[in-house]
């Protein structure tokens, strides 16, 4: 399958500066690609599409960095779901005996 991807960043100043779009020939390079990065003014980029998709409006499978559904089930698809939401880093919580010892002041 082959993949287009198009992304917008910002200068210095904040202006828009739209990419061209790019081909790909996996999916997940193609979100990699779009990854992080900001939503247009117009909210369409970053888009991706599947070029061997017939139909064109079928063939969007993200506009605005939006996952369309259900044209696509990515959801479910771990590989997918780790570049799009790679696993937060959580910060350190005290455990439950740190915590009442250092409540009670004496």
């Amino acid at each position: 399958m082959a993949f287009e991807a198009a992304r917008v960043r910002r200068d210095d100043q904040g202006k828009e500066l739209a990419e061209y779009p790019q081909n790909f020939v996996d999916l997940v390079e193609a979100l990699e690609y779009v990854r992080d990065t900001p939503v247009s003014n117009d909210s369409v980029r970053p888009w991706i599409r599947n070029l061997s998709s017939p139909r064109m409006l079928g063939s969007f499978l993200m506009v605005g960095g939006r996952l369309l559904q259900p044209r696509v089930d990515l959801a479910h698809c771990s590989t997918v779901r780790r570049v799009l939401c790679p696993s937060p880093i959580r910060p350190h919580r005290p455990s439950i005996r740190q915590r009442s010892t250092s409540t009670t002041g004496t």
